[in-house]
């Protein structure tokens, strides 16, 4: 039998399944932080892929109040290249899009007094030494720089 349908068999029974390991294995939201097993997640965590990435959402909200961010989004698309139907196939090809974790305004103070503030949007990715090296995410950083000419800061 197959892994997730026996998951999903142990699952209806009523059993106790093992948590799926992620693919990048980061520590999900859903899943204690070690050496804490009574912690199953942190208030408001549930939306974010990692608590890596929790916490950094966490930061931004604190500058944000601050005034150092504003307009901070979360899981922002970006398409780099819209669906298309190639010949002879039936289907049509999704649309390849590119998820960011957050896009936000930052502050760039002015040097000169008599210059006001200025304002630059970010795009900013929480990323792990694995995920950073992943083909798949390369890939779509290339696209956003040579398509979008958007950089990524990644975290």
């Amino acid at each position: 039998m197959a892994p997730a349908l026996e998951r999903r068999v142990l699952r209806s029974l009523g059993l106790a399944v093992a948590p799926e390991q992620s693919k990048y294995r980061n520590l999900r939201c859903d899943q204690p932080l070690p050496g804490r097993p009574g912690t199953r997640h942190w208030p408001d965590c549930g939306r974010h892929a990692s608590h890596k990435q929790h916490r950094r959402y966490e930061e931004l909200k604190l500058l944000e109040r601050a005034g150092q961010v504003r307009n901070l989004r979360e899981e922002v698309s970006f398409t780099l290249l819209p669906p298309a139907r190639l010949a002879g196939e039936r289907r049509l090809k999704p649309a390849w899009r590119y998820y960011a974790d957050a896009v936000y305004d930052e502050l760039i103070p002015g040097n000169d007094p008599a210059l006001p503030d200025s304002w630059r949007e970010l795009v900013e990715d929480t990323k792990s030494d694995v995920t950073r090296r992943a083909k798949g995410y390369r890939d779509k950083k290339h696209a956003m720089k040579s398509l979008l000419g958007i950089d990524i800061r990644e975290v």
